[in-house]
């Protein structure tokens, strides 16, 4: 499956704003999803690569080779920043316009180019 950025953001902003204190029940999670037409797997895959990046506390369940379970727990400490960085619906197009040319590109790498507008966007008065 290939990780699709506007879902990690989506799903992001989704645990951000829960008022759940263990994140987000299973339903608004899938529900993230649904607002891109991505599926319940898709979901799941997002979520296992957020946890591996260490940009979410939980992980998702897989059993008999699908997603038994979504959960995604809170956000960390770089969860926090990487979505500090992409929140701004206008930062964020801009982000996804400079990195369009690119066949590969990091989380790492959409956290910099959104940081890096976001500095440029500054004006020190």
């Amino acid at each position: 499956m290939k990780l699709d950025y506007d879902l990690v953001r989506e799903i992001m902003l989704t645990i951000e704003n829960s008022e759940n204190l263990q994140g987000p029940s299973e339903p608004e999670l899938v529900a993230a999803g649904e607002k891109l037409d991505m599926s319940r797997d898709e979901v799941g895959y997002t979520l296992t690569r957020l946890h591996e990046a260490d940009l979410i506390t939980g992980t998702p369940l897989f059993a008999d080779a699908s997603y038994y379970f979504l959960r995604s727990g809170n956000l960390t400490h770089n969860g926090h920043q990487y979505l500090d960085n992409v929140r701004d619906s206008k930062i964020w197009k801009q982000t996804k316009d400079a990195l369009s040319g690119l066949k590969s590109i990091s989380l790492d790498v959409v956290s910099q180019t959104a940081a890096a507008l976001i500095a440029k966007s500054i004006v020190l008065n």
